[in-house]
């Protein structure tokens, strides 16, 4: 369980990550560039280049899985199997255990 809850604290950690980058991001290109400005700026863009590479790498180590946790132990779960879960009747998601 604290392999999982320190999951949870990354996971956050990244999203803030990605929270302040795509604001920085913003206020350059809307404030700084302008909102007129067409194609590459020198000043800016370099900066610019680097959140968005930053934001993409943050999101997907966020996407990059989802841990399923079970009120009860489980047995024979193996890998390649599926899992699903649902909210009363209706689903909500499904992926493949790896």
């Amino acid at each position: 369980m604290d392999t999982f809850m320190d999951e949870i604290k990354n996971i956050k950690m990244l999203t803030r990550v990605v929270a302040v980058a795509v604001l920085i991001n913003f206020v350059i290109i809307a404030v700084l560039v302008g909102p007129d400005a067409v194609g590459f700026d020198s000043a800016y863009g370099p900066i610019t280049g680097i959140l968005n590479f930053v934001i993409a790498f943050c999101t997907s180590g966020i996407l990059m899985g989802i841990y399923v946790v079970f009120d009860s132990p489980q047995s024979a779960i193996t890998e390649g199997q599926f899992v699903a879960w649902y909210l009363e009747d209706e689903l909500v998601g499904s992926g493949v255990i790896s």
